[in-house]
């Protein structure tokens, strides 16, 4: 999320993806406490950085789990990873699905390659604007 975000944008942002959970950082926890009541799909707020009262700790929620708590969801090609919003240059920003599948195959594009004896690569990547 843009670091300038204005509280209506946040909530407008939110409200867009529909997360049942939401991570806040400590920059974020006061905005996002004011308008929680109106962020309906959100069932879960969890803190990072201690900032977030009333809502879950992130650091405490990892300590309270064991290795054997430790589930992968499953995912498929086409199910969604991330949610990516344009511009809003003429509004509201419009939210970008990107599939498992095509982000995957953009990070694997851009990391370094494990051997350093591989020839080196210019990748172009066009994203949504």
């Amino acid at each position: 999320m843009n670091f300038r975000v204005r509280q209506d944008e946040l909530t407008y942002l939110v409200n867009e993806a529909e997360p049942s959970v939401l991570f806040v950082g400590s920059r974020y926890a006061d905005m996002v406490r004011s308008v929680q009541l109106q962020l309906p799909s959100v069932k879960h707020f969890i803190s990072i950085g201690g900032e977030g009262e009333g809502m879950m700790d992130y650091d405490e929620l990892l300590e309270s789990g064991s290795p054997e708590d430790k589930t992968f969801a499953e995912v498929k090609d086409e199910d969604i990873a991330v949610l990516m919003f344009t511009a809003g240059t003429t509004g509201f920003p419009k939210g970008v699905p990107q599939e498992h599948n095509a982000y995957s195959s953009y990070v694997l594009s851009n990391v370094d390659p494990p051997d350093m004896e591989a020839p080196a690569e210019t990748n172009l990547l066009v994203m949504p604007l």
